[in-house]
């Protein structure tokens, strides 16, 4: 990378938002984080959820072609070689109060920062984590967009770290557990791979949707479940994914040791022959 890290606005190189943008008041808006090596890993799969996200909150549609030649031209200008790529798309400028004006232009802005050391180690010391005392809310979209709405996240965060777990799993209401804070959830028990519904609760994650594709083209055995904390203390392996970690496995959940990670290697072959391959 660049001694000096440039961000984009609408295209071009600027670190400068106006105080009026409604992604800075109300969250309005929606983002991405992608993986840059070499080029943009599952660059399909993060523009397709972002334009239905935009969809959904009724934000003038990005052309996706527009968003990539943007972020092509981000990543040649700050030399990128590694990096985690963030876009987010705002609803633009408007007025006071929670309504949108009925014309608004969407804001668009591309950031980036370095890969951490400790993802890399995570992925092969495994992680500990444990369960969340907090609920997570319905997401009334019920579509699993990614919003700049992430105060849930932050309060979790902090629990986490209290707790002392590099992650916590979250349930609804109802007890059935959803994710972790900042990943999706993969349990495996008796040659069989679960991972919760995330329906009104939870991000459809761009590695969540990977991991089943891969499972089913490959006849591994997959079912998307309810899952309860009982059944996630009984699995043979659990692994955790996001686009930053990719594969993550568990090392432990509470007091529990998880040693077995066979099939958790595999899938994780897989993907990374299926990124390479992309």
């Amino acid at each position: 990378m660049s001694g000096k890290n440039m961000s984009f606005i609408n295209g071009v190189e600027s670190d400068n938002i106006s105080i009026m943008d409604r992604g800075l008041h109300y969250g309005d808006g929606v983002f991405e984080t992608i993986v840059f090596d070499g080029k943009y890993l599952l660059l399909d799969y993060h523009l397709q959820r972002l334009v239905s996200g935009c969809s959904c909150l009724q934000i003038p549609i990005v052309n996706k072609i527009q968003l990539r030649n943007e972020l092509e031209d981000y990543s040649k200008c700050n030399n990128l070689t590694k990096a985690i790529v963030k876009l987010i798309v705002t609803r633009g400028d408007g007025q006071r109060g929670y309504l949108p004006q009925e014309k608004s232009e969407p804001t668009r802005i591309i950031t980036h920062s370095g890969i951490s050391d400790k993802v890399f180690v995570d992925r092969v010391q495994g992680v500990f984590i444990g369960f969340s005392e907090n609920n997570i809310s319905e997401n009334i979209f019920k579509k699993g967009i990614k919003s700049l709405n992430r105060l849930e996240q932050i309060v979790l965060s902090m629990e986490a770290v209290t707790k002392g777990f590099d992650e916590l799993l979250v349930a609804n209401a109802g007890g059935d557990i959803i994710e972790g804070i900042k990943t999706n959830l993969f349990i495996i028990k008796n040659d069989m791979v679960y991972t919760p519904q995330t329906g009104r609760y939870g991000i459809d994650g761009v590695f969540r949707r990977l991991v089943c594709e891969i499972c089913v083209n490959n006849s591994i055995p997959i079912k998307i479940a309810t899952i309860s904390k009982k059944f996630v203390l009984t699995a043979d392996e659990i692994f955790l994914t996001n686009s930053i970690v990719g594969i993550l496995p568990v090392c432990r959940i509470q007091d529990i040791e998880l040693k077995c990670r066979n099939i958790t290697d595999k899938i994780s072959r897989m993907v990374e022959d299926k990124i390479i391959k992309n």
